[in-house]
């Protein structure tokens, strides 16, 4: 997560515990797992095309991969870029087969005003044994190229999206 940013500024110095809840429950619809043979990861929906991101590592060179856009319903994704410099993977999934809430998550611009010590949280997808899961945190490090949160996500959560207060990835 924390691709880009805008000029937005992501409150501080106050408790953001409630709005980051709010935020993870709104985004639950548009987070999905990932699976490649035995590896999971997690992606999230971007455009209303089907468009999801995710974390190159997750998808290997296969050209296809497997999305569970729940705990049960599984559909062919197939890998349309992959940018190792950066850490991201871009998978599309036919959108007729999502959710009801499934809605694109909103890319901050490039410029969103945080510092370290602000809270963030990750949204993980759901499998056949687990509803998802978050993990809340804080940015550790911030670079112009990269935001850095320190979370407890498990293996899965490679890939997840990483929300800022406002809501936006």
């Amino acid at each position: 997560g924390g691709a880009a940013t805008t000029d937005t500024t992501v409150p501080t110095g106050r408790s953001v515990g409630p709005a980051l809840d709010s935020v993870a429950n709104r985004s639950r619809g548009s987070v999905f797992t990932i699976a490649r043979g035995r590896s999971r990861a997690t992606a999230f929906l971007v455009d209303a095309d089907g468009l999801l991101l995710t974390s190159s590592s997750s998808v290997g060179s296969s050209p296809l991969v497997d999305v569970f856009l729940d705990g049960s319903r599984r559909v062919r994704g197939r890998i349309v870029s992959v940018d190792s410099a950066r850490g991201l993977a871009a998978v599309l999934i036919a959108t007729r087969t999502c959710p009801s809430n499934c809605v694109p998550l909103t890319l901050a611009a490039d410029r969103v005003q945080c510092k370290s010590g602000d809270s963030v949280i990750a949204v993980t997808g759901a499998t056949l044994v687990s509803q998802g899961g978050r993990s809340k945190g804080a940015l550790t490090n911030i670079t112009a190229q990269r935001l850095t949160a320190a979370l407890g996500t498990s293996e899965s959560g490679t890939g997840s999206p990483v929300l800022l207060p406002d809501g936006n990835v």
